[in-house]
């Protein structure tokens, strides 16, 4: 399990989780900071989403050996940038893994 083990690479030839999260993390943060005060949607992998939240939450790798998120097939995840009661502008995790829209009452 790539989770488990974050700096160990699952195959060979494979990225390690923790490299993952380190790439994907600087590609997010950098779309942050291009479109800063805009919305973004991305459309990716749940690997895509744990980095997301690793990112905005300022999770550590190795953190996923003890505690995770679910993410399914076709699930919502949705941020957004708030100020908080503090003053203090942060990310809230407004829908993780949200599949209402995937029911059949949702496709009529």
């Amino acid at each position: 399990n790539p989770q488990r083990h974050p700096d160990r690479a699952y195959a060979t030839g494979a990225e390690p989780w923790a490299a993952y999260l380190e790439r994907a993390g600087r590609v997010l943060a950098q779309l942050l900071a291009e479109h800063d005060g805009q919305r973004i949607l991305i459309a990716g992998h749940g690997e895509t989403i744990l980095a997301a939240n690793s990112l905005l939450l300022e999770l550590p790798a190795d953190l996923s050996a003890r505690a995770g998120f679910t993410v399914d097939h076709a699930a919502l995840t949705w941020w957004q940038q708030q100020v908080n009661r503090y003053g203090h502008l942060t990310w809230m995790l407004t829908r993780h893994n949200d599949t209402r829209h995937l029911t059949s009452r949702a496709m009529r």
